[in-house]
């Protein structure tokens, strides 16, 4: 068995620590048992790794051999390279360059599914012995679903709800038909009014065509059923202006 190999027996039996590699207190990542890091993948990872491992024993805050097999790697954009890419997430390569690394590629679905994976533990490399001085640790496969999750939260955008009895559409509503003689704030208990929203739709960035069913209701019992119509945004209800539609009578359906 090669010296290699003898270590990497000790590491899967938990004999020894993983090769040199110091792993994070706070947030730590295990070595995986007897899983090692594909050949395509570590022959990507292998200079990175080893010049990050030199620098950090040197004590060098800036190495000019890391850098280079750093922006190396960034550069690439085959699924090997995605992959090596994920592997080196375990890996604490510093704040700045960790920033990097995780903007070097696109969310996807495959980039999600290697982080699920190589978040549960770091894959063995065939040169574990020579990684002293890098710190592992979980920190940006959770940065990274954290950021996903939040993107997906964003994404999913609610239509503006304009239904408030004080929201513009009534009370446009009100101004119309006190405007056109119909009613008046004499005549009318607000305390009854009640808003219905029959339609929403997107007509641009963060923009919907509403259309609501506002029923007013007089002190006398009279009612009066208008149908409005008007843009309105997330931030806003009165995108636009109101225009109103008095229905004079109703045929077939509920109310």
């Amino acid at each position: 068995m090669t010296a290699t190999g003898v270590t990497a027996f000790a590491l899967a039996l938990g004999l020894l620590p993983a090769g040199g590699v110091e792993i994070d207190k706070y947030n730590p990542i295990p070595t995986c048992e007897g899983r090692k890091l594909e050949p395509r993948v570590e022959r990507l990872l292998r200079p990175v790794l080893l010049s990050l491992s030199e620098a950090r024993r040197a004590r060098r805050e800036w190495d000019t051999a890391f850098e280079t097999t750093f922006r190396r790697l960034l550069r690439l954009k085959d699924p090997d390279a995605l992959e090596a890419k994920v592997a080196l997430m375990a890996y604490y390569v510093g704040e700045h360059y960790g920033e990097e690394l995780q903007n070097s590629f696109q969310p996807s679905t495959k980039a999600d599914s290697l982080i699920k994976r190589y978040k549960i533990c770091r894959p063995l490399v065939t040169f574990e012995e020579r990684l002293s001085g890098i710190v592992v640790l979980r920190t940006l496969y959770d940065q990274y679903e954290e950021e996903q999750k939040q993107l997906a939260s964003s994404a999913v955008v609610k239509d503006p709800d304009c239904t408030g009895v004080g929201s513009w559409a009534p009370s446009m509503a009100f101004v119309h038909l006190k405007n056109a003689g119909i009613t008046d704030n004499d005549k009318l208990d607000f305390t009854k009014t009640k808003v219905v929203r029959l339609a929403s739709e997107k007509i641009g960035n963060d923009l919907y065509r509403q259309l609501h069913r506002v029923t007013f209701t007089e002190k006398s019992g009279r009612i009066i059923e208008v149908i409005t119509s008007n843009d309105a945004s997330s931030q806003e209800c009165s995108m636009s202006g109101v225009e109103v539609y008095v229905v004079s009578k109703r045929l077939g359906g509920t109310r």
